[in-house]
C-alpha cells in the first residue's frame, strides 16, 4: 500500500483548517445577530389592553404618524415599568395626550400644558386600571387645575362630583376625560367588567404659605 504524499497530507489538514474557521465564522456572526436580537427586545402590549382600550385598535395607525410621542414625554417613560411607547397611541383632547400600553402596566401621558407648563403623566397596573381606571391632577400656566383621566371601554361619560357635592357629566373621548377647574373629588365609571364604581380623584396641594420675615 501506498503512503500518501507529504504534498497531500498538507493540503488535507490546510482544508480541515479552513473548514474550522468557516464554521467558527459563521458560528460567530449567527450568535452576534442573535446577541443583536437579544438586545432589542420589545416587550408585547398585555391582550388585556386591547380588549379594554378601544383607542388602541382605532388611532394606532394615524396617530404613530401624525402625532408620535413626544421626546420630552418618553423621557417620563421608565424602561423598566413594562411598557412599549413604540405602541403609544395619540388620544388628543384640549390638553394633548397619549396612551403608552404595556405587558404589565398602562400610562397616560400629556405633552406640555403651554408657557412654562411641563410634561408628565400618570401609570398604574393594568388590574388597576380595569377596576377604576387611572386619573393625574396638574394644572396650566395660569394656574386653572386640571384632571385628566383614563377609563376602560363602556364609558361614553363619567359622573364627576365636587367637594360641595355638585356633579356634572363630562364626555369621555378615545378612553380619555378632561375635567378642567373647579374642585372634583371623585368620578363615577364603569370597571372594565362592567360595574359602577367611584373612585377619588387627586388634588393638587397647594403651597405653603410663605414664611414670615426674620426680625
Amino acid at each position: 500500500m501506498k503512503r500518501p504524499s507529504r504534498t497531500f497530507v498538507v493540503v488535507a489538514v490546510l482544508a480541515a483548517i479552513l473548514v474550522a474557521v468557516g464554521v467558527t465564522a459563521a458560528l460567530g456572526s449567527s450568535g452576534g445577530k442573535a446577541a443583536r436580537r437579544a438586545a432589542v427586545v420589545r416587550r408585547p402590549v398585555s391582550p388585556r389592553l386591547y380588549r379594554h382600550l378601544g383607542a388602541l385598535a382605532h388611532a394606532r395607525r394615524a396617530s404613530a404618524a401624525s402625532h408620535p410621542l413626544p421626546s420630552s414625554v418618553l423621557l417620563g417613560v421608565s424602561p423598566q415599568m413594562g411598557l412599549t411607547p413604540s405602541a403609544a397611541v395619540y388620544a388628543g383632547g384640549t390638553y394633548p395626550s397619549w396612551i403608552v400600553p404595556g405587558s404589565t402596566e398602562v400610562c397616560l401621558m400629556h405633552g406640555d400644558l403651554g408657557s412654562g407648563g411641563g410634561s408628565g403623566g400618570i401609570c398604574g397596573t393594568i388590574a388597576a386600571f380595569e377596576q377604576r381606571g387611572l386619573a393625574e391632577a396638574t394644572e396650566t400656566p395660569s394656574g386653572s387645575h386640571v384632571v385628566l383621566g383614563l377609563v376602560p371601554d363602556g364609558n361614553n361619560s363619567v359622573r364627576v362630583t365636587d367637594a360641595n357635592g355638585n356633579t356634572e357629566t363630562v364626555p369621555v373621548a378615545n378612553n380619555v376625560y378632561e375635567i378642567t377647574g373647579g374642585d372634583p373629588v371623585s368620578a363615577t365609571l364603569r370597571s372594565a367588567s362592567g360595574s359602577m364604581t367611584t373612585r377619588h380623584l387627586p388634588v393638587i396641594s397647594a403651597p405653603p404659605p410663605p414664611s414670615a420675615p426674620a426680625n
